[in-house]
């Protein structure tokens, strides 16, 4: 699991009524941001009203009691992995422990279960003031990502779910909190680490690192240094106080290439600085691709290079033509005002000045006319060409689209969410959910028997090499990706986990099982997926050997307390 603290914006911050408001409003909403992200679970601690919005006027109103505290609201973020899926159960469960990590369990807070294509994650709101003595608390003595750390370690434990591979803390086998040790590993910042993600090519900081950074270790002699970075495409040239490497067109500072590689490190052991003798063009360096070695790489880079030019033609096109415009314009008021000024106005001082008036509002109205429309046909241009998907939701579209690779092309619209939640929106009372479907809404298939028993060979296979800690919608996500590597299709997938996964829960439990199916399923077929499916290939034979066994008798898997 990872949690975030989200900060407020200064700028945004008008007050603690339009804090709370503008939060509780976007915890609740969060389509009205994002079409893709939806609520589909929402709950409250510590309120005496029912409703959303009466809960939300109490916290206002204890907020406001706080007058020496500019923000007493805290907004955290928990999120958890793409094969994860939690019980509305296990929703509460963590609200409790991460209250509890924080030392915050009797103060008012207020959350929200978001779904996207991705992951899902919980918002929780929380009032740091105390409704008993109204005093505002600093959790963990100002410390509170810390404590926020410890809570996520307890919880992990708790429900079963994988810890991240950074994490801070982790539960030691006689159940005590323990501190990882911090590893920084070389590789780009998180600025290079977003940009990657979103285009699925090698970031300039990258490049710098791996392939700048052992020239500038070994260089003994500038000219042999530009030489070296110039046949690789890079060239190093001094700006300010320090120095920055060129990666084509991209400047990437030389420290962060490494420590040695510093402007100080640089001048101490080469010397002072002499130019190279011929400036490498900076546009000669290209990026190659994280992925280069997939077929569908090239018809994403594709789709992107496409995209982007048609944004740039439609771009510098309406700012050429605005730009026509705004001179036309300008050219008939001067026009306008030379014909109604012109002659003599000796002795008519004031119909002058008059007639300049009357001119000059006429003309500003013309000019907001224009500055009015010019606006709408930028905001057109942005609605027409949004953020284009990075590579994984692109892979993940280009999936669910059936596209061919080799042909490309970008899914004309983007995969729904509504058909893989895995929690039922809430109905009626705020953190109440909708009941789950009954057993005849689940996919229906002509071996729903076979479907089941392979799903409940393949669930005692998990749960006997990994034991009973790990969470049911992690083993389910597992026997997804095990199903894709027998050969199964993704609507085989889909039905067996709707029909079989039921079999072996609390009928109590409340799930839209054929969503929570399509989710695993979208995970097994996702980027994450495609690379369980190379490291776990070596299987295909033995799974496939235990889908054709005879059928053995599995009792029901008794439901674990979160308490």
């Amino acid at each position: 699991m990872i949690v975030k603290k989200i900060k407020a914006q200064p700028r945004a911050t008008r007050g603690k009524t339009a804090r709370v408001t503008a939060l509780i409003d976007y915890i609740d909403a969060p389509q009205n941001r994002r079409r893709e992200e939806k609520c589909v679970y929402a709950g409250a601690r510590n309120h005496l009203c029912e409703t959303r919005a009466g809960q939300q006027t109490e916290m206002i109103a204890l907020a406001q009691e706080a007058v020496a505290s500019k923000d007493p609201i805290q907004h955290w973020v928990l999120s958890w992995r793409e094969d994860e899926q939690p019980t509305t159960a296990q929703v509460e469960a963590a609200v409790d422990l991460f209250l509890d990590g924080l030392g915050m369990r009797a103060h008012q807070a207020l959350y929200a279960l978001h779904a996207d294509t991705d992951d899902l994650h919980l918002h929780l709101v929380v009032n740091r003031v105390h409704p008993d003595t109204l005093k505002v608390i600093k959790p963990n003595g100002g410390f509170d990502l810390e404590a926020a750390h410890r809570a996520i370690a307890r919880i992990e434990h708790v429900q079963g779910w994988e810890r991240e591979p950074n994490g801070r803390y982790r539960v030691s086998a006689v159940g005590e909190l323990v501190r990882e040790p911090r590893r920084r590993e070389p590789g780009p910042g998180s600025k290079a680490g977003d940009l990657e993600a979103r285009t699925g090519t090698t970031s300039a900081e990258r490049i710098a690192r791996e392939e700048g950074a052992p020239i500038l270790r070994r260089a003994t002699e500038w000219a042999d240094l530009h030489l070296r970075l110039a046949a690789r495409g890079l060239r190093l040239e001094p700006q300010g106080r320090g120095a920055v490497l060129w990666v084509g067109g991209v400047a990437v500072k030389a420290s962060r290439a490494g420590r040695e590689c510093g402007w100080g490190a640089l001048y101490q052991r080469l010397g002072a600085y002499l130019p190279a003798e011929s400036v490498f063009p900076p546009d000669e360096r290209r990026r190659e691709s994280l992925r280069s070695d997939r077929p569908e790489t090239a018809a994403y880079r594709a789709d992107r290079q496409e995209y982007h030019r048609a944004k740039a033609q439609d771009r510098a096109a309406l700012q050429r033509r605005q730009q026509a415009e705004r001179q036309a314009l300008r050219d008939r008021h001067r026009q306008a005002r030379h014909h109604w000024l012109c002659g003599q106005w000796q002795g008519r001082g004031l119909q002058l000045n008059a007639l300049r008036g009357a001119i000059a509002v006429v003309q500003a109205g013309e000019r907001a006319t224009l500055r009015d429309r010019h606006r709408q046909e930028r905001a057109a241009l942005r609605q027409r060409y949004p953020r284009f998907p990075d590579y994984e939701e692109w892979h993940r579209d280009w999936r669910d689209s059936g596209s061919d690779a080799s042909a490309g092309g970008r899914p004309s619209e983007p995969a729904s969410l509504s058909a893989d939640g895995q929690i039922a929106p809430a109905s009626g009372e705020v953190g109440i959910p909708r009941a789950s479907p009954t057993s005849g809404d689940r996919p229906a298939t002509p071996a729903d028997g076979l479907a089941t028993e392979i799903y409940r060979r393949h669930f005692q296979d998990v749960r006997s090499r990994e034991g009973n800690a790990l969470d049911r919608s992690r083993v389910d996500a597992m026997i997804a990706v095990r199903l894709r590597v027998t050969g199964h299709s993704r609507d085989e997938i889909v039905a067996t986990l709707a029909n079989g996964a039921p079999t072996l829960r609390d009928p109590e439990e409340e799930r839209d099982w054929p969503r929570y199916a399509a989710r695993a399923a979208r995970y097994a077929f996702g980027p994450a997926g495609d690379r369980e499916v190379e490291r776990l290939a070596r299987y295909r034979e033995p799974w496939r050997a235990l889908e054709s066994r005879p059928a053995q008798r599995l009792p029901r898997e008794p439901s674990p307390s979160w308490s």
